[in-house]
């Protein structure tokens, strides 16, 4: 796995409202806080490459976002550079 990008989740929930998660950090993802958090276009290559997103070790607001970079191509390599 490999981390493409991180993001700020208290500058996300300030502009949303939504928290990142349901009932707190070890609970499953607020789907629509997916859908804020992510363009059409990145979540779609986010789906299409088995990602996974976790809090930071060190800051844990933040949030890490993951693929696997075992199936990229070079194409998929220069998409991912493109969007994130």
């Amino acid at each position: 796995m490999r981390k493409i990008v991180e993001i700020n989740g208290p500058e996300l929930y300030q502009q949303t409202g939504l928290m990142p998660w349901t009932d707190g950090p070890k609970s499953p993802l607020n789907p629509q806080w997916i859908k804020l958090a992510f363009t059409a276009a990145q979540l779609k290559f986010l789906l299409a490459h088995e990602y996974a997103i976790r809090c930071h070790p060190r800051h844990s607001p933040t949030l890490e976002v993951f693929i696997n970079e075992h199936s990229l191509s070079d194409t998929d390599h220069t998409v991912q550079a493109l969007l994130f």
